[in-house]
């Protein structure tokens, strides 16, 4: 299993794609899909078609999509250091292993149910970044595996003091 995901190589094209429609939101790189099939069945087409399609359909800046996703196969990996909170607010460094500098979700989660929800948009190497505690017990980068990372073990903060383990026990 670790073979597979680490080093054989996943199905990196629609992994990458299934990240930018979760970072856009509301079925973006689906609808630009079929737009671009309608033209692409009528027209000689090519990639920088369905790029500026993309950029024309999203109202994000998606540079970064093309440079370091599709054209390089930089691994990611990112991990929190230096977590500080108080009564509203946890503050935390977030380091980027390599150096492809993409979009990030980071998450407030309670027991297994989301609390909050917020991409951090990357433009340094380490960032500091803060976000609302709203009563979480777990801050998380990349709950729901959207960004395709290298390790994922290194995403998890408990905000609970008491507990010793940043990551939850599961029983397999």
């Amino acid at each position: 299993i670790k073979y597979n995901e680490q080093i054989a190589g996943k199905y990196r094209s629609g992994l990458n794609f299934r990240y930018l429609d979760s970072y856009l939101e509301k079925e973006i790189v689906t609808k630009t899909f079929q737009q671009y099939f309608a033209y692409g069945s009528e027209y000689w087409t090519d990639r920088k078609d369905f790029e500026k399609l993309l950029k024309l359909n999203s109202e994000k800046n998606i540079d970064w999509f093309f440079s370091t996703m599709i054209d390089s196969k930089e691994a990611i990996d990112y991990k929190m250091k230096s977590v500080e909170q108080n009564e509203n607010q946890v503050s935390f460094q977030l380091k980027n292993k390599f150096k492809s500098a993409v979009p990030v979700p980071v998450y407030t989660v309670k027991k297994d149910s989301i609390v909050n929800k917020k991409w951090i948009e990357i433009n340094q190497q380490d960032s500091i970044i803060s976000i609302d505690k709203n009563e979480a017990d777990y801050v998380v980068l990349n709950y729901k595996n959207e960004v395709p990372e290298i390790n994922q073990r290194n995403n998890w903060y408990n905000l609970n003091k008491s507990a010793w383990l940043n990551k939850p026990i599961a029983f397999t």
